[in-house]
């Protein structure tokens, strides 16, 4: 199941103790969505803040997009006012981009977007293969979701580090099995019309017969 982080409610929390070594390093250092610190950049780390603390402001420690309280034990960073530099971070290595008003335009990984590319001929959308994804993996959505005055969504899904390769396969298999329904309680109208072209490239992709 994909975990979603929704900046205007959820907080990040930070041990204390690895904020203090991530000072002490005098580098450049991340935080990603579980806050775990991190000094290398990786596409695969859903980021919450990239950079250097402001040691003089203790309440913005973290630049004026966060707010940070603390504790004895740990550090907790809230993400009301971060949108836009999540953005910033995360945008061009999401796996997705959903927004309530546009919909999921593309995959950024390859063969997700090829059965996503054959499976609309059949019906089967994004958002349906998104869905079953956000099912059977683990991952993270990095979200700001609020009810009121009007429903407002905008997402980035993440895939945890190394289960792409899983996450294709079950989802061909998705895929292939929703077109495989579709064609079936269809079969007397594709028996009498056919398929088109682009619906026999799609079956021959699929491997359906």
């Amino acid at each position: 199941m994909f975990k979603k982080i929704n900046v205007l409610t959820d907080k990040i929390s930070v041990s204390n103790g690895d904020f203090s070594k991530a000072i002490n390093s005098k580098k450049k250092f991340g935080i990603d969505v579980e806050g775990k610190i991190f000094y290398e950049k990786s596409p695969e780390v859903p980021t919450i803040f990239w950079g250097r603390p402001n040691l003089l402001m203790k309440n913005k420690i973290l630049g004026s997009d966060y707010k940070v309280s603390m504790t004895f034990a740990k550090m907790e960073i809230s993400l009301e006012n971060s949108w836009s530099r999540i953005l910033e971070l995360n945008q061009t290595n999401a796996l997705y981009d959903d927004d309530h008003t546009e919909g999921i335009d593309h995959f950024k990984d390859e063969e997700l977007e090829k059965l996503a590319w054959y499976g609309v001929e059949f019906e089967v959308n994004t958002r349906d293969i998104v869905t079953e994804l956000e099912r059977v993996e683990d991952g993270y959505i990095l979200a700001l979701e609020r009810e009121i005055p009007d429903y407002t969504f905008h997402g980035l899904g993440f895939l945890k580090k190394g289960q792409i390769s899983s996450a294709r396969e079950k989802l061909f298999s998705f895929v292939k099995a929703e077109i495989e329904k579709k064609i079936d309680s269809e079969k007397a109208e594709y028996e009498r019309f056919g398929f088109s072209d682009e619906e026999s490239e799609a079956l021959q992709y699929f491997g359906i017969k």
